[in-house]
């Protein structure tokens, strides 16, 4: 199993942990705030499961131990997408660790907030 570190919290395949909690504040808190990092977004469920397979086989040091969470949005009258995200990351400065890192092997993010 490989282990990831981001803003000095460590994930091992399993939760996210670390040190004094790197300023996480209360449980409480990190219930109430999850961070996302949305890479993309395709027109099926089907289409964002197959996108996520190919960008983890293209990237699976950088991808490979992540999980994929797709959320519809209906847009109206440009339809309904399927926004391509991993996470939820513990805090906004872990999600946005990741999101240079995906920038950095040249793909799109974004750092989002689930309510």
């Amino acid at each position: 199993m490989r282990c990831l570190l981001f803003a000095g919290l460590l994930w091992t395949g399993l939760s996210w942990t670390g040190g004094g909690a790197a300023g996480l504040g209360s449980g409480q808190a990190l219930a109430a705030e999850r961070y996302f990092v949305q890479i993309a977004s395709v027109k099926s469920d089907d289409g964002a499961r197959k996108e996520w397979a190919r960008m983890q086989r293209a990237h699976p040091d950088l991808l490979g131990d992540l999980e994929l969470s797709v959320q519809s949005a209906d847009l109206g009258e440009r339809g309904v997408f399927f926004r391509i995200r991993t996470g939820p990351f513990p805090n906004r400065a872990t999600a946005q660790d990741m999101c240079w890192q995906i920038k950095a092997a040249k793909l799109g993010c974004l750092v989002v907030r689930d309510k």
